[in-house]
């Protein structure tokens, strides 16, 4: 069974904004396997394909960024779900703009999302996917982060999640090295 994670914050308000790159490239993933989005469970929309050990679980926590954990770590316990077999989908500041970044664990670093994911879950070997949106270094962090993207970043930003989203299916169907392999780096 796997389990992939998009980080994010619900509601139009946050739809667009940089902070929400988990969201849209699980959404891209989602829309390219026919995979709804629309069951209401663990504080969450979860996605499934497949079933028994074949199954593949799509989470957005609905719970708000800070509080992504409590979502995830209710469907990590009641599905029994190893580490190795979850993929955590995320933007990251600390990464350059259109850059992936696949790793098959490590600290949460400056996100409150994924120290919320770690610390309910009560795993540190999460393997993460995360999408480089850079800093501008004139505005505060969280009104970066929740900015939208420019007209001219926007084609770019698309580019970044349609390869997420290839990254996402390349860590199901060959696995994490394989991933990391193909699709870390900038665009």
């Amino acid at each position: 069974m796997k389990c992939i994670v998009g980080l994010g914050n619900p509601g139009r308000k946050y739809e667009k904004t940089l902070h929400n790159m988990g969201f849209l490239a699980l959404d891209r993933f989602a829309e390219k396997r026919g995979i709804a989005m629309r069951r209401i469970a663990f504080e969450g929309l979860l996605g499934e394909e497949g079933s028994g050990d074949n199954k593949l679980l799509l989470l957005k926590p609905m719970t708000y960024m800070n509080l992504s954990g409590r979502s995830f770590g209710a469907l990590f316990r009641y599905y029994k779900l190893q580490e190795e077999d979850v993929l955590i989908v995320y933007d990251d500041v600390d990464i350059p703009f259109g850059t992936l970044r696949i790793r098959k664990g490590g600290s949460a670093g400056t996100h409150n999302g994924m120290r919320s994911i770690v610390e309910h879950a009560d795993a540190q070997r999460l393997p993460r996917l995360r999408l480089g949106i850079g800093q501008a270094h004139s505005q505060e962090l969280r009104d970066y982060v929740l900015m939208g993207v420019s007209a001219s970043e926007k084609k770019r930003m698309d580019e970044m999640i349609d390869r997420a989203a290839d990254a996402i299916d390349a860590f199901i169907e060959k696995g994490i090295d394989f991933a990391m392999n193909e699709y870390n780096g900038e665009l």
